[in-house]
């Protein structure tokens, strides 16, 4: 008990924070040099820090005020720039949030990492430090990357780090009911990430499912350094830091090695034993020791002194096991045939990654993760059973003479037969590849015609029977990546031209997956553009961009003309929708030079290919050109008996745009109405792609048609929320909002406005390719209606100058807002236009002139 009363802590509670501060050495120096000062304080003092050292009342309290805090509600809540979302999960060093950004920098999501308060001051803030640190080394597509990091007014250290909106790896699995190929390829990716993670001298040390999460596009993601141990110091030498001393035991109990329980030395082996049981648990559905443990501390020990169980004999593959056919479901198989395909390579290398001793484990992760894509290629790998290697070295060492002669017969028949055997090989690889594709056409032919039979009399939509394909091919064929690849393919292409982006990505993702697993590096590239061109479909185009940096880099290793024209062709249309014209010619002239040099001129793509070429024109401002291209485009498609198909109708619509930017509203309109036509025939339930819906309404409300733009505005946004798309929600109520007030309907007007303005705070909709999408358009359109020109005019050249008009930038879409701003100030004698954008037909010849007199009086520059 301390003899000090309430007026001597006013002295010694700074002496006693000062102590706290300081590690061992420096402590002891300190109260020695307050012994020479005051004998009876050092005393005292220093049976108070014996005592800090001792886990009192006052410690257990305030371990459990730790998960009191952490139940505290911190939604909405603000930490430097950003603003707590909602709990994402907590651990045993503190809570991990989902939060925004709020100072209006950037949109975004972000997962922020809050240590606990309570732990502030023992060890574990230096902890959270290191993993920062960890992190900021690391930088791999494969792990969630290290954004920012502070510390709160109130001294709670965070870091902020990528989202990774995902599901566990284990789940992810086990909801598309994944294959085995399709599950060691996602592990093999995680791997990548661990090797470069090794590379920089980093070891993870607890990695699991839960800290593996993959995105909806099918991209693993390695999360959670808070144990992550650096083998080396800048210096070279080993690190011995209060975070060794406080985290060194730190591990998850089911995932750890056998020398993170015996508090051995941590090695990047260990890394590699955690990665085997993942991939054991992914393929057999089974710890390979504790299978039968009911606690962390017979996990622990199971760990340490039981053998790893021979995947082929685990739960998924043992027809013993009670729950066996329903893991084998879950990898679409069934026990014997999981058992047939684990049993020789993969239970030899799963052996040898899950040994007990770090030196009988494979070299490294890139050795571990070589035998797997070996496997994959049905290439011999490395490992090996221990009995036949033993009984090999054994006979070696007794007949090294033998040997040695057999050796030297051995290279001279080989020198002498190795012509013979490469022409062989090359021969039989033709034949293969014939089988192959032979067998491949035998069977897509199979494949459509079961996704067409027994329909029964109730007539399908093309969605029902594209989800009918999808089904039949998940039954059909399990066990053929390559061939599913295609099909996954042709059936994502379906999906996109019915405007179903969702589940295109989904589909490509996949794709992707399976040509992975079948190092088919064609069908790779393919379905990457594919996933780049969809991205482009949802406005997200710095995400196409960077699927597109990755396509290049495999090009360079795998050239193959018809790809990459392709690839070609969709980063043009992502060049087109951003307005850079000048870039995309290039790109389709050059894809066209590929087409022709194939012989393959008249062909679907080369059709696109012009067309694309036509939209990259109007782009550049050639609008006369564009057109042209374009109605010769059309009139390929009738030609070539392709004119009932919906690339046409696509095509028409990029007519119909073209129309309109010339100012021929009526055609325009014309032409779109039959556009949506046509797509409504192609889906009977009415869906309508979102382009053509949103560019035919906005025809109708040029030409003054608002009660028309009103109603297929309406459907649009109808679509949207359905598919819960706040991107085309927020185009839609912009566009029902100027025919509200074109209408006369102000006070529904401006409830649309309020609406759009709620969902621009929450959607970037700056990346559209026809307008400009601002409220202060909307707010200009209402004062013009409402008379008051002065403010309409501001209105519109501020919306004009946040979206770069006046720092140089010249794109389509400021068309609109620059002629409301010259003409939008007159209120509408006949309600016919409304200054919102393009004037009908019989003003469009002074469209261009008012523009330049705007410009020459300086009131747009």
């Amino acid at each position: 008990m301390s003899r000090f009363g309430k007026e001597d802590w006013l002295s010694v509670e700074p002496l006693l924070d000062e102590l706290l501060d300081l590690d061992e050495p420096a402590r002891a120096k300190r109260l020695a040099a307050l012994a020479f000062e005051s004998p009876d304080l050092a005393v005292e003092l220093g049976g108070l820090l014996a005592g800090e050292q001792r886990p009192s009342l006052a410690d257990r309290f305030e371990t459990d005020l730790t998960g009191v805090r952490a139940s505290f509600p911190l939604e909405g809540a603000t930490i430097g720039p950003y603003r707590l979302v909602r709990r994402l999960g907590s651990g045993g060093m503190g809570t991990v949030w989902l939060a925004e950004r709020s100072d209006g920098r950037f949109d975004g999501l972000v997962a922020m990492k809050l240590l606990n308060l309570a732990l502030v001051g023992h060890g574990a803030d230096q902890r959270f430090q290191r993993e920062g640190s960890v992190l900021a080394r690391l930088s791999h597509p494969g792990i969630a990357r290290l954004l920012d990091a502070g510390v709160t007014p109130a001294g709670q250290p965070y870091l902020v780090l990528e989202y990774v909106d995902g599901r566990p790896l284990d789940q992810y699995c086990d909801h598309l009911r994944l294959g085995v190929a399709e599950r060691i390829g996602l592990v093999l990716e995680i791997m990548g990430a661990v090797s470069h993670a090794h590379q920089n001298l980093v070891v993870h040390r607890d990695i699991k499912p839960a800290n593996i999460l993959v995105t909806n596009d099918g991209r693993p993601k390695l999360l959670d350094f808070g144990i992550a141990k650096l083998l080396e110091s800048e210096d070279g030498s080993a690190e011995h830091t209060d975070l060794t001393r406080v985290s060194g035991r730190a591990l998850t109990p089911g995932y750890a090695a056998p020398e993170q329980v015996t508090d051995a030395a941590v090695t990047t082996a260990t890394d590699g034993y955690s990665l085997g049981v993942v991939l054991q648990l992914l393929l057999s559905g089974e710890h390979p020791t504790g299978a039968a443990a009911t606690s962390a501390a017979e996990m622990l020990r199971s760990v340490v002194d039981q053998n790893a169980t021979r995947l082929s004999e685990g739960a998924a593959a043992s027809p013993k096991h009670l729950a066996a056919q329903s893991l084998a479901q879950l990898r679409n198989s069934s026990p014997e045939r999981l058992r047939r395909t684990y049993q020789g390579d993969l239970d030899n290398i799963l052996g040898k990654a899950l040994k007990k001793a770090p030196a009988e484990r494979h070299a490294s992760v890139g050795d571990f993760a070589a035998d797997l894509e070996r496997y994959l290629r049905h290439e011999p790998v490395s490992a090996r059973p221990d009995s036949a290697k033993y009984r090999f070295g054994k006979f070696a060492r007794r007949n090294r003479g033998p040997l040695a002669v057999a050796a030297l017969v051995a290279f001279a028949l080989i020198g002498a037969a190795a012509f013979s055997i490469r022409q062989m090989h090359e021969a039989r690889r033709q034949r293969d590849e014939a089988v192959y594709h032979a067998a491949r056409a035998d069977a897509q032919i199979e494949f459509q015609e079961l996704m067409m039979t027994d329909v029964g009399d109730r007539p399908l939509t093309m969605r029902e029977i594209l989800d009918r394909g999808r089904d039949l091919l998940i039954r059909q064929h399990p066990g053929d990546p390559r061939f599913q690849a295609a099909i996954v393919t042709q059936l994502s292409t379906a999906y996109a031209a019915l405007g179903e982006s969702k589940v295109r990505g989904e589909l490509l993702a996949r794709a992707e997956s399976l040509a992975r697993v079948s190092r088919d590096s064609a069908q790779l590239i393919e379905a990457m553009c594919l996933r780049a061109d969809n991205f482009r479909s949802m406005g997200q185009y710095p995400e196409a961009r960077e699927v597109f940096a990755d396509v290049w880099s495999l090009m360079r290793r795998f050239h193959d003309p018809s790809t990459e024209a392709s690839c070609l062709l969709a980063e043009a249309q992502v060049d087109v929708e951003a307005s850079k014209g000048d870039s995309a010619l290039p790109r389709t002239d050059r894809a066209l030079a590929i087409f022709k040099q194939l012989g393959d001129s008249t062909s679907a793509m080369s059709i696109e290919a012009t067309a694309i070429r036509a939209t990259a024109l109007e782009v550049g401002g050639r609008l006369g050109e564009a057109g042209q291209v374009t109605r010769q485009v059309v009139a390929a498609m009738d030609r070539s008996g392709r004119g009932e198909l919906m690339a046409k109708t696509i095509y028409l619509h990029n007519l119909g745009i073209i129309l309109r930017n010339l100012g021929r509203t009526a055609g325009a309109e014309s032409v779109l109405r039959e556009v949506t036509v046509r797509a409504a025939q192609a889906d009977p339930t009415g869906r309508l792609p979102n382009q053509a819906l949103i560019h035919y309404a906005a025809a109708a409300l040029y030409q003054g048609h608002a009660d028309t733009a009103l109603k297929y505005f309406g459907k649009l946004e109808g679509q949207a929320v359905a598919d819960s798309t706040l991107y085309w929600e927020g185009r839609a109520r912009f566009g029902i909002a100027l025919a509200q007030i074109q209408l006369g309907k102000l006070e529904e007007g401006r409830a649309s406005m309020a609406r759009f303005d709620a969902i621009a705070k929450r959607r970037n909709l700056t990346s559209s390719d026809d307008e400009v999408y601002d409220r202060e358009v909307l707010e200009a359109r209402l004062a013009a209606v409402e008379g008051h020109p002065d403010r309409a005019r501001t209105g519109y050249m501020n919306a004009l100058t946040k979206a770069g008009y006046s720092a140089g930038k010249r794109r389509s879409i400021f068309r609109s807002a620059l002629i409301g701003a010259v003409i939008g100030h007159r209120r509408p004698r006949d309600g016919a236009f409304d200054g919102t954008d393009y004037p009908p037909d019989r003003r469009s010849g002074h469209r261009r002139s008012r523009i330049e007199r705007l410009r020459r009086r300086n009131l747009v520059a």
